[in-house]
């Protein structure tokens, strides 16, 4: 009988015990911690002035939310990618690792009725619709030296025949051009592409500078968009109902794993 509990009196046991009990204490007292994603006032500067000279529009606090919301999204699959183990011989980019992570999350897609598809084309009309375009008349100049004197004001005297500029091709020189919004930075510089998206006249207005000269501007009108006819893309609906159901179930699984981080949003 002695012998039964002479293990009790050992000093090794005494330690395991003591031990067992402070980790389960500790396990207790103390909460679980959660990964920290901190989305600073410079990452939100950085995303909302892309996506506005992009647009060449201000972002509502709703859409500056939802970027926000996109790039964290992004950062759980990216460290889920991680924790996973996704990376392991695998040396690509960050966004090579997310696309991976959101194929492991995506399970097979049911073949979509013409219900759907229907409901779809009207839900997403806009998606398949041509930009809305702006029809302009433009004069360009290589350098400020050649442009003429008092040339804004001989415009504005005889806007519809207006002085040559230095070149003659569809974006160089005096031409009339319709483009969509977003293509007006790259062909003329953001202070023009502003002027032309914001005019609410068809007034020529310059001179603005870009990387390739001088420009003046002049907008003749805003050409709506015109959507698509369902039957003429019919073929693409079924892609894209698979990508927009695809996305629901990431968004399924993103809900269940967000929960594990702690998300610091800094204005």
């Amino acid at each position: 009988m002695e012998s039964k509990f002479k293990i009790w009196n050992e000093p090794l046991i005494h330690f395991l015990l003591i031990g067992g009990l402070i980790f389960g204490a500790d396990r207790l007292l103390i909460p679980e911690q959660k990964e920290l994603i901190i989305v600073d006032k410079n990452n939100i500067d950085f995303l909302v002035k892309k996506r506005e000279d992009m647009t060449l529009s201000t972002l509502s606090d709703q859409e500056v939310d939802a970027l926000v919301t996109a790039y964290v999204d992004d950062e759980i699959l990216y460290r889920e990618a991680y924790r996973r183990g996704l990376n392991v011989g695998d040396t690509r980019m960050r966004h090579n690792m997310i696309l991976k992570m959101r194929g492991l999350l995506v399970s097979e897609i049911s073949v979509p009725t013409d219900e759907d598809l229907k409901t779809y084309y009207e839900q997403n009309r806009k998606k398949y619709s041509t930009p809305e375009l702006v029809e302009l008349q433009h004069l360009f100049f290589s350098e400020s030296s050649r442009v003429p004197e008092g040339l804004l004001e001989s415009l504005h005297n005889n806007p519809e025949k207006p002085t040559k500029g230095d070149l003659h091709r569809p974006t160089l020189g005096q031409t009339t051009l319709q483009r969509a919004k977003s293509e007006l930075t790259d062909l003329f510089g953001i202070d023009a592409a502003k002027a032309l998206a914001e005019a609410d006249s068809n007034q020529w207005m310059g001179p603005f500078t870009s990387n390739q000269g001088i420009h003046f501007v002049r907008r003749e009108r805003i050409i709506p968009p015109t959507a698509a006819s369902y039957e003429d893309i019919e073929d693409y609906l079924i892609m894209d109902w698979e990508i927009t159901e695809a996305r629901k179930l990431i968004q399924i699984e993103l809900a269940n794993v967000r929960e594990n981080y702690k998300i610091v949003v800094e204005r």
